[in-house]
């Protein structure tokens, strides 16, 4: 299974898990999965709670192939992470 083969099941696996807040949000751009929040959302708050959701679904994910980068977006900021296979 190639990277993006494998980040595009991470995707839709997330897309399942997440609350609708977030599913519809999620895309793969360049081999990071990101979410774009809208504006209107306190960013920092939302990254507190978001960050260790995704964190804990990707820890469930069955024979992680690849490191996953995630950025989490708004127009004003955004910030990256990753999760180690």
């Amino acid at each position: 299974m190639t990277e993006i083969e494998y980040l595009n099941r991470v995707m839709v696996y997330l897309k399942q898990e997440l609350s609708p807040l977030y599913r519809d949000r999620i895309v793969i751009n360049e081999g990071v999965i990101i979410v774009k929040l809208s504006d209107d959302v306190p960013f920092n708050e939302t990254y507190n709670d978001l960050h260790p959701l995704i964190v804990s679904n990707v820890e469930r994910v069955r024979n992680r192939e690849y490191d996953l980068n995630f950025t989490v977006w708004t127009a004003n900021q955004l910030r990256d992470f990753k999760v180690y296979r």
